[in-house]
């Protein structure tokens, strides 16, 4: 069961503690755009409900 501590954001397991971050970094080779109109929603739609 994993409970979720809202203070910290820490999370809790039978033998387990952890916080789990993300930090996503596009680099396009020639600095043109990476994410196209049709790409574009769908992946910065759960990066907003993150």
């Amino acid at each position: 069961m994993e409970k979720v501590n809202k203070e910290k954001e820490y999370h809790h397991e039978s033998h387990i503690v952890y916080s789990c971050q993300y930090h996503v970094i596009f680099c396009p080779k020639y600095r043109r755009s990476v994410l196209d109109p049709p790409i574009d929603g769908r992946w910065k739609q759960p990066i907003i409900e993150g």
